[in-house]
Formats: C-alpha cells, sequence, structure tokens
C-alpha cells in the first residue's frame, strides 16, 4: 500500500492483480497460462496441491503460500484421478492429491462425464482414466442405471 492510498483503494488493487493472472485448468486438469500448457511436473503438482475455493464467493483459486490468486476451471477444479477399493469403501484421489471416500448418495452423470460430490462444495469430475477403471465394480442397477458395488457397498448413479 502507498502513501496516498486508502485502504479500500489497497483492496480493490490488490483484488483486481488476483483477477489479472491468465491461468486456466482444463477439463483434463491440465493448467494452462496465457494460452500454452504447463509441462513441468513439480509446478503441475504444486498447482494442483493449491487448488482451493474461495470461502466468500466460491470461486476457484490457487494458493502459493502466502499469496493466493483466482483461476478459471473449464469444469469443476477438483478432478478424480483414481478410485481405489479399501476395506469395502471406494476412496477417490483428487487432482488435489486428497483422498475422499466415495459418498453413497451423490454420484451423478452429466454429459457423458460421472462425478461425485465429495464433501461440501467439492464435486469432483472423473478423469477418463478414472472412469475407464470403473468396470471393477460397475454394475446394471436392476431398478435403471449404473451402480457401483463392492462386497460390503453399493453407490447408486
Amino acid at each position: 500500500m502507498n502513501s496516498s492510498e486508502t485502504p479500500e483503494q489497497w483492496l480493490k488493487r490488490i483484488e483486481s492483480l488476483r483477477r489479472a493472472v491468465d491461468l486456466r485448468l482444463d477439463k483434463e486438469g491440465r493448467w494452462w497460462h496465457e494460452g500454452q500448457p504447463f509441462e513441468h511436473r513439480r509446478l503441475i503438482d504444486a498447482f494442483n496441491c493449491g487448488i482451493d475455493l474461495h470461502p466468500k464467493t466460491g470461486e476457484p483459486i490457487i494458493r502459493l503460500g502466502q499469496r493466493w490468486c483466482y483461476f478459471s476451471a473449464d469444469d469443476t477444479p477438483f478432478i478424480v484421478f483414481q478410485l481405489e477399493e479399501r476395506e469395502g469403501d471406494l476412496v477417490a484421489t483428487l487432482n488435489t492429491v486428497e483422498r475422499l471416500d466415495l459418498p453413497e448418495n451423490g454420484l451423478f452423470i452429466r454429459g457423458a462425464c460421472l462425478y461425485a460430490n465429495l464433501a461440501p462444495n467439492r464435486w469432483a469430475r472423473f478423469s477418463r482414466g478414472a472412469q475407464a477403471k470403473l468396470d471393477a465394480w460397475l454394475e446394471e442397477d436392476p431398478r435403471g442405471g449404473f451402480i457401483l458395488q463392492t462386497a460390503h457397498r453399493v453407490w447408486r448413479i
């Protein structure tokens, strides 16, 4: 903040700077900056681990240490990259490296993609790779549609 700025002006300028960064996460979970894809694996991992939602607006943000900025997401910023069975439960590993239990209610299909409501404000899109590996648990539901089933539980889609 310079000496001629009021605190409100300073906050407005910071907000403008946070929105000026041209960062985009596409539907497949690839990061882009000014139209160019990220290629450095550790940078991609750092950005994925920093994905969050703004606590007031719900907009996607990226946190890197104490700093953060907004980014655009072609879909939800949370992507299920892996699904595994653990003691009869299905556990989703997200692009953020979070591991969350798949909810019994909260799976849905939109378009040709499977989504899961994993936590409040944390709905995640299954990557193509994760969707392709569902065959170990995927069955037709006798009542119509599909289910995911382990020896102990059933998830309706």
